[in-house]
């Protein structure tokens, strides 16, 4: 019930967070069930509306737990690992954590929707850095929703209500940004280098 988050892991494995029925269902590369996780609550393992998903190197899944402002990682299989954030607007807090991303170097990259920010952590969920404020200026947000990470660790984000996707180097410098109503969700095809921007009940590819 309302599919919200989808990611492949190295398997071809693909995983898919239900915002309302607080799981996460894995299908193999043909679209087969292969298992599910999670119900309702706030406990480890629980969720309060997941919204986005993706995978590290060790296809550990990391999901934004959207209502609980917590980010949790399991390992392939759904077993629990560990979890960071809480809510507020301090360093490391969420005010409805709903895009996430992995670079080279592992660090995870959130979009922290409420906060009008983007909070980059270690892989272990330390604090690093964060960047963005309400507003339409350039790496200013209204209402940021998915992002990714390209080849060179540019951070890209889903600035929908400014109708624009805006694009930054690792640290959170601003560098560029490109037109696109209401943007959601975003994808970079590796091989081709083209952008896939979803939003506005379209997809666009750059």
């Amino acid at each position: 019930d309302k599919p919200w988050g989808i990611t492949i892991n190295s398997k071809g494995n693909i995983i898919v967070s239900e915002f309302n029925n607080n799981r996460i269902q894995i299908f193999d590369s043909n679209g087969k069930f292969i298992s599910k996780f999670g119900s309702k609550g706030n406990e480890n393992g629980q969720f309060n509306g997941p919204e986005e998903v993706c995978v590290d190197e060790n296809d550990n899944i990391l999901v934004c737990d959207y209502d609980n402002d917590r980010i949790q990682i399991f390992d392939s299989e759904g077993n629990f690992i560990s979890k960071f954030g809480s809510k507020g607007n301090g360093n490391g807090q969420f005010n409805g954590p709903c895009g996430i991303a992995i670079n080279s170097k592992g660090n995870i990259i959130v979009s922290d929707f409420s906060n009008k920010r983007i909070q980059i952590f270690d892989s272990n969920g330390k604090f690093i850095s964060k960047f963005g404020s309400k507003g339409n200026g350039n790496g200013e947000f209204n209402d940021q929703h998915g992002i990714c990470v390209d080849f060179n660790d540019n951070i890209f984000v889903c600035d929908s209500n400014n109708n624009r996707v805006q694009i930054f180097d690792s640290k959170g410098s601003y560098i560029s940004q490109f037109g696109k109503t209401k943007p959601i969700g975003i994808a970079i095809n590796f091989n081709t280098q083209n952008i896939v921007v979803c939003g506005n009940n379209q997809a666009s590819i750059f």
